[in-house]
């Protein structure tokens, strides 16, 4: 009786150790099962956010790509536009220099002709060297008459073209219009009056002196009468036209005159 409860004592202390030692084992089991199943956890994780990163990135690019793609066909429109502008309209061959030898060409016509006819007056006597006073039967006097042409425009030698492609746009620079020359009639000259003492004849000196007053008179009667404002616009108008005889130049061209002292 006492064998067999020592035996049954020793065999539950066997089956006890083993229970606990298989309990140990599936503890050690479960916590090594855990481990693995937290590091293959992390590694997803890891491999989760390697790959949003991807998908990030390609998004960011995929963005880009599709900016660069607008900016590419925006530039291709414009291109394409400008295309459709060199073919649908006419283009302006425009040789500056050319030009300017074109105009000067014309300067002879680009101005007014004024005619007029004036009078030179000479009334004078001579004097005593010592004294401030006539001397007498001394005097002489003459009045002539003549006709006389002045011509007024701009000098085309100052003329300066230039060509503003991007605004389709001619600038003509030029001086203010001057009297390009004034010259009297000698067929048409006339003494209304020539008188002269034997001691103060007339001399060619007076008849200059004459000639200078009638052709200073014509000078300030051309100013008046507004003869080099009509000379500036008489030029303007033929420079525009040579300008205008250029191909393409009055449909698509804007002329813009400038006055430079």
């Amino acid at each position: 009786m006492k064998n067999t409860i020592i035996k049954a004592i020793v065999a539950l202390l066997f089956l006890g150790a083993f229970v606990g030692g298989f309990v140990l084992w599936h503890k050690w089991e479960m916590n090594s099962a855990q481990s693995e199943l937290t590091a293959q956890i992390n590694k997803e994780n890891q491999v989760k956010k390697e790959l949003e990163e991807v998908i990030s990135k390609l998004k960011t690019e995929n963005v880009e790509l599709t900016d660069n793609n607008n900016s590419l066909s925006g530039k291709i429109s414009v291109l394409t536009s400008k295309i459709d502008d060199l073919l649908t309209k006419d283009v302006v061959v425009f040789d500056a220099g050319k030009v300017k030898d074109e105009i000067r060409n014309i300067g002879e016509l680009a101005s007014i002709e004024y005619y007029y006819q004036n009078v030179g007056v000479l009334d004078a006597n001579k004097q005593f060297s010592f004294w401030n006073h006539n001397i007498p039967f001394s005097g002489k006097k003459a009045v002539i008459k003549m006709d006389g042409m002045i011509k007024a425009g701009i000098d085309m030698s100052t003329v300066k073209v230039e060509y503003d492609e991007s605004a389709s746009k001619i600038i003509v620079s030029h001086s203010p219009a001057i009297i390009l020359s004034n010259e009297l009639d000698e067929d048409t000259f006339q003494s209304i009056v020539e008188d002269e003492s034997i001691i103060n004849q007339l001399t060619s000196e007076d008849h200059n002196e004459l000639r200078r007053q009638i052709k200073e008179v014509a000078v300030e009667n051309a100013e008046k009468s507004k003869v080099l404002v009509l000379a500036e616009e008489r030029a303007r108008q033929l420079i525009q036209n040579v300008l205008e005889a250029i191909p393409n130049v009055k449909e698509n061209c804007k002329i813009e005159f400038k006055k430079v002292s």
